[in-house]
């Protein structure tokens, strides 16, 4: 009776123990969601999500993958090897252009800029110079909307096209042009030495970056993205409330942050998972239009899901 007695107290100290740890959340799906991202400021709230163990904290499973070229990301989505990608609302409407079952979710927030030799705090300052971008893409976009707010047209500036982006800062550094479009981490590089950035997408009221997911993805696990965002959200708050320095030095080396701005890289403040902004998307639908680089009707409906709208 006292061996009976002496199991069952063993056993409800056993229950009682492993009743106060917190349990794993229950995964939302099965499948890991698989990201393809690139190297600049707007990917630090996933890394350092998946670095404090948010996403596993609200259910979800994901694996982030760096890609160095768009192109290496989109042959990596073509294959079937991603669910989602970081891009830019550019390259969204060229998507649903070509047919990719593709939709934009959330906004992102990469700093996108202009920076010169010469000193300005805006497209002003470009007139008469040479500018290194790349054509027909998010970065002439920047560079035709910034000439737009300082009243100019593209004939103020001569347009440099250098799409290798090693290459363009190459170019820069090197004095070869006078001025220069590029994402963070790069931008900061850039004037390291020499220059200013007298213009960012921010300052002239862009905010081009989305998530853009597979719609049989989001169809078959909408409670899945919801937990994804859910842990977005709480990377967001505590990159916002100030991270630990190793913390941060580990996910700036993961995304391939040059070590040079590292030590002083300044973090831009975060907001929580939103719905791309409609007025955003019409402006890229209209300047694609305007240079005759899409046929289709595409409209804010057609390419944004409504998961995250109010």
């Amino acid at each position: 009776m006292k061996r009976l007695l002496l199991g069952v107290l063993v056993l409800a100290l056993l229950l009682s123990g492993c009743a106060s740890e917190p349990a794993e959340a229950s995964p939302t799906t099965e499948k890991t969601f698989r990201v393809g991202l690139m190297p600049d400021d707007g990917i630090l709230p996933y890394l350092y999500g998946a670095q404090q163990g948010y996403f596993i904290e609200e259910g979800i499973d994901v694996s982030f993958e760096i890609f160095m070229s768009a192109l290496d990301r989109d042959a990596a989505l073509q294959a079937g090897e991603l669910d989602a990608i970081y891009s830019d609302v550019i390259s969204l409407v060229y998507y649903a252009e070509a047919g990719t079952p593709l939709l934009a979710v959330s906004s992102t927030q990469a700093t996108y800029g202009i920076a010169s030799h010469e000193e300005g705090t805006d497209a002003n300052a470009l007139v008469g110079k040479t500018v290194g971008l790349s054509t027909n893409t998010l970065m002439e976009y920047l560079v035709d909307n910034a000439l737009f707010e300082a009243g100019l047209t593209e004939a103020a500036i001569e347009k440099i096209a250098i799409p290798s982006l090693p290459n363009r800062l190459e170019s820069y550094r090197a004095g070869q042009i006078d001025a220069i479009a590029l994402p963070e981490p790069l931008l900061s590089l850039a004037v390291l030495k020499d220059g200013n950035v007298i213009v960012t997408a921010e300052s002239i009221g862009l905010a081009p970056g989305v998530l853009l997911v597979q719609t049989d993805w989001m169809e078959a696990a909408p409670e899945a993205i919801e937990a994804f965002f859910a842990g977005y959200d709480l990377a967001v708050d505590g990159l916002n409330a100030g991270a630990n320095k190793e913390d941060l030095l580990a996910i700036y080396e993961e995304a391939k942050f040059p070590e040079p701005v590292q030590a002083n890289f300044v973090l831009p403040l975060y907001h929580p998972s939103q719905a791309p902004d409609q007025a955003q998307i019409q402006m890229a639908i209209d300047w694609l239009t305007a240079r005759d680089l899409i046929e289709g009707t595409h409209s804010f409906e057609t390419l944004v899901s409504p998961i995250l709208l109010p």
